[in-house]
């Protein structure tokens, strides 16, 4: 989804090869080695974060944000223009479910834009307000210049 955004078309098929069967999916690292970006953590609960964020965001990048699943799912479902449903059922059953990775591709008043690979295309990019973001994040981003 990256990749197809920044206009390097890639078979989502052949990008994911290596990591086929593993439990550990697509890491933060792999991502930012595989689009060029800059893995960093960052203090979720510091309000100086979500300045940083928005403020990378008014630049030429993207950032791979790292999310608590089961929080940023019932979220997303509860929005007032949810997500088209998931052609992968439930992505989790858990409290917090496993991590899960979204592309924040701007940032307004209304809070955060992001595109969400588990979901189809039409109805995205979604937009979570900072309180929403703030719940499901994780902290870990990767920077990505456009």
């Amino acid at each position: 989804m990256v990749l197809a955004r920044l206009g390097r078309a890639m078979e989502e098929d052949s990008l994911c090869a290596a990591w086929v069967g593993s439990k550990r999916g697509f890491s933060l690292a792999d991502a930012a080695a595989a689009v060029g970006g800059h893995s960093m953590g960052l203090d979720m609960d510091n309000p100086s974060s979500y300045v940083y964020l928005r403020t990378r965001l008014a630049e030429p990048c993207w950032i791979i944000a790292q999310m608590f699943a089961a929080p940023l799912m019932r979220i997303a479902q509860a929005l007032a223009r949810p997500p088209a449903p998931s052609r992968f059922g439930a992505l989790t059953n858990e409290p917090l479910g496993s991590l899960h990775a979204v592309v924040l591709v701007s940032a307004d008043a209304a809070g955060f834009h992001y595109l969400d690979p588990f979901y189809p295309v039409d109805r995205q990019p979604l937009v979570l307000s900072e309180e929403q973001f703030a719940e499901a994040w994780q902290g870990q981003v990767v920077i990505v210049a456009t």
